[in-house]
Formats: structure tokens, sequence, C-alpha cells
């Protein structure tokens, strides 16, 4: 058997996509525990801090792992990971900033 290449010149990679409301709800529902790729430290004219600081308001269990501030240990309360291999257990879904 042959894997088709998900690429965009042939958007094999949308049928693979479910943008609908119950998924998405769905999703919410089962996950626990966000990874924040690119976390900032503080509120700054973007959102990544407001963002994970709602979803950590929300009941989300919020896990930092900023691209910057290397002296950085915590963030909204919580340890400063480098690299999502060294979150354990694994985060449930991985929000990219």
């Amino acid at each position: 058997m042959t894997e088709a290449k998900l690429t965009e010149e042939n958007g094999a990679w949308r049928a693979l996509l479910d943008e609908s409301a119950e998924t998405t709800t769905r999703i919410l529902d089962e996950t626990h525990r966000i990874a924040v790729i690119g976390i900032k430290t503080q509120p700054s004219d973007g959102p990544s801090y407001t963002v994970p600081e709602y979803m950590q308001h929300a009941g989300y269990e919020i896990v930092p792992v900023p691209v910057y501030f290397p002296a950085i240990t915590e963030i909204l309360g919580a340890p400063v990971h480098r690299s999502l291999a060294t979150v354990e257990p694994p985060a449930d879904l991985v929000l990219l900033f």
C-alpha cells in the first residue's frame, strides 16, 4: 500500500480536517493539559500570554514552553519547560504561538 503525500499542492491534508463544532467541543472536553509553545512572560500586544491565562482561568492546566526568556523558570505559576520532550505527563493539546 502506498501512502499519499500530504502536500499543499495536492490538498490531500484537507481530507484530515474536521472543523465541525461537535469535534471542537469534544476535543476541548477531553483536553485538560495544554502545552503552550511561544508563551510570553506577561501581557503584551499579542495573545501569547492572555490566551493561556484565560485558558488557565477556565480550568485548563497550562504548561509553558517559551521560545525566549532563558532565565525565566515559571510562567502563570507553572514551571517552564524548554522542550515538548520534557513535558511529563504529555500534554493533551499543543498551542503554538
